[in-house]
């Protein structure tokens, strides 16, 4: 059996922003003589450490072992594209490259189909930060920079903060390469990670979240009724213990949490349930029903399990006569989306298949244009906040 090679190696992946937008004619000549122009103003010379080398229509994937040099080569390469006159070249339109490198272990398998063939998980991380990167830059992991830091003096390193990946259920750390004499260019950034999520009917993501918060931590949540946000899926199976649930848990810890639900008796909500199970009185609706449970269960479900009074003031709860078009729970780092749409009988709502994890991972700044999706959620629970009336929760005891 051929024994496969693993080593610790740099890995470059990079995606042309405008690529997509370019006609035929001009993908063949992008192919040709601007890779060619690409490999001889960056690439060429550097087969000394340059393991792998491949693209596949804009993408472009590079390993190295000497992770340095490749991070040199990053360099070259956001210059390449920052530089180019696309015009001089037939091309209509303004090219530009997101650039992201990592460090970890790649596994070297030669074989029949491919002599240069490599594997590895590490090989997909540079490939999943690149959509964060702003075009013409270059971000690293916390990996990259503290093996090639300090390495060499005309390599700086600046924090951008901690993001989610997609497929990854831990933040990391990513820094934006530039050369020392370069000033930093963070700050113009302002974009923001969304992740659809595959509908987890446990909402095991959010779960994961609260098991994380720290007392005196707010949580803010729009939902329908607050049945599976406050009950944490209704009501308690014989034997269970309600504090093993993720909410109840949140809050017999201290974190404070500020919600608000659709009044039950709206005209909104009169429709919405009107549509979900026709046919019914009122009182027996769905919607009407689950918003029951909420104001009658609660409180003795709570009391039940000796949450203090004091920990049970944590919890503020509004409603609103307004539409709710989605579900949200938006924590200091990072906020939790699902749509919700009409549906009737045997027709799944739109929040049935997919969610939305939006993290907040830009500078802070008071300057309009810097406003992320995550801002903007912010805004839109306290404007609708401001405009809802006090709950039966907590003063109706």
């Amino acid at each position: 059996m051929q024994r496969i090679e693993r080593n610790i190696r740099g890995v470059l992946f990079s995606d042309v922003k405008g690529y997509s937008g370019l006609p035929e004619p001009t993908l063949r000549e992008y192919s040709t003589e601007i890779i060619n122009l690409l490999y001889d103003r960056v690439i060429r010379g550097n087969d000394d450490h340059l393991i792998y080398k491949n693209t596949w229509g804009d993408a472009t994937m590079l390993i190295s072992s000497e992770p340095h040099r490749i991070a040199r080569i990053a360099l070259n390469l956001r210059d390449f594209y920052r530089n180019q006159t696309w015009q001089e070249l037939n091309i209509n339109l303004d090219l530009s490259v997101r650039i992201a490198l990592h460090v970890g272990m790649v596994s070297k398998n030669p074989n029949p189909l491919n002599p240069s063939d490599v594997f590895g998980t590490d090989l997909t991380i540079a490939a999943r930060i690149e959509p964060l990167t702003p075009p013409n830059e270059i971000y690293t992991t916390e990996q990259f920079e503290a093996l090639v830091d300090g390495h060499d003096p005309t390599l700086r390193f600046d924090p951008v903060g901690e993001v989610y990946l997609a497929k990854e259920a831990s933040k990391r750390l990513l820094f934006q390469l530039r050369r020392s004499h370069e000033s930093p260019n963070i700050t113009i950034m302002p974009y923001i990670h969304v992740i659809p999520l595959p509908k987890d009917p446990t909402y095991k993501h959010i779960s994961d979240r609260l098991k994380d918060c720290k007392e005196g931590e707010e949580v803010k949540f729009i939902a329908i009724t607050g049945k599976a946000s406050m009950l944490s899926g209704g009501s308690l199976k014989i034997g269970e213990n309600l504090l093993d649930r993720a909410f109840p848990n949140a809050l017999s810890r201290g974190v404070r949490f500020r919600g608000i639900v659709l009044d039950p008796y709206s005209e909104e909500a009169k429709f919405r349930s009107s549509v979900e199970t026709p046919d019914k009185p009122l009182d027996r609706r769905l919607l009407q029903i689950d918003a029951s449970d909420v104001r009658n269960e609660l409180l003795s479900l709570y009391r039940r399990e000796k949450i203090t009074e004091d920990k049970l003031r944590n919890l503020e709860l509004r409603y609103t006569k307004i539409g709710i078009a989605f579900g949200l729970w938006l924590f200091n780092d990072v906020a939790f989306m699902e749509p919700i749409h009409l549906a009737g009988p045997g027709r799944p709502h739109m929040c049935g298949f997919c969610e939305l994890r939006i993290t907040k991972n830009i500078p802070e700044s008071d300057e309009p244009k810097f406003f992320s999706e995550y801002e903007i959620l912010k805004k839109h629970f306290e404007v609708l906040w401001a405009n809802s009336e006090e709950g039966p929760w907590p003063s109706s005891k």
